[in-house]
């Protein structure tokens, strides 16, 4: 089965009316989506929502999660031998797909598969929501500078949490093999802040 999300056939129309067109990528930029599996009068087919629970106008007992994924947040641009060369912003970071069989053990939003170390990790620097780290496009970094400030310890008792830990310097630097950092990343422009903080991992993958 083949789904373009650039077609409204898609999407729960439901959805769209509430949350707004993602068939647009500029608004499906650096966020989570989920795939249902429902049945409708035509039979059971494949629905994309943003929504983590059901659809708008499903229940959990006419849907069921079956797996999602994270759109780039950025246009990567054309960049020699990197994976996701000519991806654009609202493109599937193909890392970020999970099912019921290959995800963290975590919640999987906004974190990304690397095979090299066999680990989930974080896609975006953490950052604090609803009393909980979380790794989300423009959130502002949990640092020893950030309204809740964080140091090591507080890290790992917050990351333990929700099922992750903070990277061994063996994922960091495996994670980080040549030829560029992080090969799922798009090049993104320098921050101007420094960031201080490591991408979290999984605990375990769940397989």
């Amino acid at each position: 089965m083949s789904i373009s999300l650039n077609e409204a056939e898609a999407w729960c129309a439901a959805d769209i009316d509430v949350y707004g067109d993602f068939t647009n990528p500029l608004l499906r930029a650096g966020k989570d989506f989920y795939l249902y599996a429902i049945e409708s009068a035509s039979g059971a087919s494949i629905l994309v929502s943003p929504r983590s629970t059901y659809p708008t106008g499903y229940t959990e007992a006419t849907s069921r999660k079956i797996g999602g994924f994270h759109c780039l947040c950025t246009d990567v641009g054309v960049i020699s031998g990197h994976p996701l060369s000519g991806y654009v912003a609202g493109d599937i970071l193909p890392a970020s797909v999970w099912d019921l069989k290959h995800r963290p053990v975590c919640a999987p939003e906004g974190m990304v598969y690397v095979a090299g170390i066999n680990r989930w990790v974080d896609i975006y620097l953490a950052s604090v929501s609803g009393g909980k780290l979380v790794s989300v496009n423009g959130g502002a970094i949990a640092d020893g500078a950030s309204a809740t400030a964080f140091h090591w310890y507080k890290f790992s008792q917050w990351l333990g949490a929700i099922g992750k830990r903070m990277p061994t310097q063996h994922d960091f630097v495996a994670a980080s093999r040549p030829p560029r950092p992080w090969p799922w990343a798009p090049r993104i422009a320098r921050s101007p802040r420094r960031p201080t903080t490591w991408r979290p991992c999984a605990r375990r993958p769940r397989r």
